[in-house]
C-alpha cells in the first residue's frame, strides 16, 4: 500500500479520537451544571449500585460526595485530565500495533527505524500513565512534551493540542523525507473538513 493510504488511516483514527474527546468534554460540562444544581438543592452526593438498596447483596459500584462530582467535572478536573491520558494511550496503541509496522514494511525497514520525537514522547507518556501510576518517569526525558520527574502527568488544553499538531507535522515530514513534498497541505485530520466548513461558514477555532 502507498504511504498515503497508511497515513490516511492514521489521520482517520486521530480524527475519531478527537471527536470522542470533544463529545466527552461537552458531557462533563453538562454534568457540572447538573451537579451544581443538585448541590443547590441539598443533594449530598451520588451512589451507583448494581441492585436494590434493600438487597444486602447489592454491589456498590461508585460513591462520591457532591463536591467531588463538581470538582472532577470542571474544566481542569480529574475527568478531563484522565480523558486526555486515555487519548494518548489509544494513539500509542494504534501507532505501535498498526501504523508503525505498516510503514516499516512499506519502506522495507526495521520497526525501530520508524521513529519520531513526538511518537517517542507519546510512548513514554503512555508507559508512565500505565506503569508509574501517572507519575512522570521516562516521560521526564521527552523531547517535545516534557514533565517534571516524579510529578503527576497533567495535560492542559494547549499541551494536548500540541501533541496532535506535532503528529500531523511528523506525518508530513515522512512524505518530505521520502518524496520531497508534503503529503497533506490542508492541515486537517479530516481531509474534507476544510471544504465542508468553508461551504457552511461554521468554522470553529479553538
Amino acid at each position: 500500500m502507498h504511504l498515503k493510504g497508511i497515513t490516511d488511516d492514521f489521520l482517520a483514527i486521530l480524527h475519531e479520537l478527537y471527536g470522542f474527546y470533544y463529545d466527552c468534554l461537552l458531557g462533563f460540562e453538562a454534568n457540572l451544571i447538573r451537579f451544581e444544581n443538585l448541590k443547590k438543592n441539598g443533594c449530598p452526593g451520588k451512589i451507583i449500585a448494581h441492585g436494590s438498596p434493600d438487597d444486602p447483596n447489592t454491589i456498590i459500584l461508585h460513591k462520591a460526595p457532591i463536591n467531588e462530582l463538581i470538582d472532577r467535572n470542571g474544566n481542569a478536573g480529574l475527568n478531563v485530565n484522565q480523558l486526555r491520558g486515555y487519548m494518548i494511550i489509544m494513539i500509542s496503541e494504534h501507532w505501535n500495533n498498526k501504523i508503525r509496522m505498516r510503514i516499516a514494511k512499506l519502506f522495507k525497514k526495521e520497526l525501530n527505524d520508524i521513529r519520531s520525537y513526538i511518537m517517542g514522547d507519546i510512548n513514554k507518556i503512555r508507559n508512565d500513565l500505565l506503569h508509574s501510576r501517572g507519575k512522570a518517569n521516562k516521560s521526564a526525558s521527552n523531547k517535545i512534551i516534557k514533565f517534571e520527574k516524579e510529578s503527576m502527568i497533567m495535560f492542559d488544553e494547549e499541551v494536548f493540542h500540541i501533541i496532535f499538531a506535532e503528529i500531523f507535522k511528523y506525518i508530513n515530514k515522512l512524505f518530505e523525507q521520502e518524496f520531497g513534498q508534503k503529503g497533506y497541505t490542508n492541515n486537517s485530520f479530516n481531509q474534507h473538513a476544510i471544504q465542508q466548513h468553508l461551504a457552511r461558514k461554521n468554522v470553529v477555532v479553538i
